[in-house]
């Protein structure tokens, strides 16, 4: 892929999709609450049974404006609860994952991460 965290080789922005992110690694959410930093990894997977809602904050700090993330809740994360995915610290809550097996999309447009697709797995 000609990206590198957003910049094509001509210097020019061009956000990259999920599958064209390689060497970012997977980030696991277990149950418990989580804070995602940029450049951690490319996707978080939650793959544990939840016993309470949990939360998982997308962190602005370091991020450049077209970072992208996935969150996938795995077949295994089931219960009643939600994760919730925060835009930053304070919230508020962008994409609530309400089942096993779900996934989002997020995007840091400069100043606020974004959901950019949602779905079921």
């Amino acid at each position: 892929s000609p990206y590198v965290r957003g910049i094509a080789f001509d210097a020019t922005a061009h956000p990259p999709r999920i599958d064209e992110m390689p060497g970012l690694d997977i980030v696991s959410m277990v149950n418990a609450d989580l804070t995602f930093r940029p450049m951690q990894a490319g996707q978080v997977y939650a793959n544990t049974a939840l016993t309470g809602a949990r939360s998982l904050t997308l962190s602005k700090t370091g991020a450049l404006k077209n970072d992208l993330v996935r969150v996938t809740r795995g077949a295994g994360a089931t219960g009643g609860a939600n994760i919730n995915v925060l835009n930053g610290a304070a919230g508020p809550t962008i994409k609530s994952l309400t089942a096993a097996s779900t996934w989002t999309d997020c995007r840091y447009d400069g100043t606020n991460w974004i959901v950019t697709a949602s779905g079921s797995l």
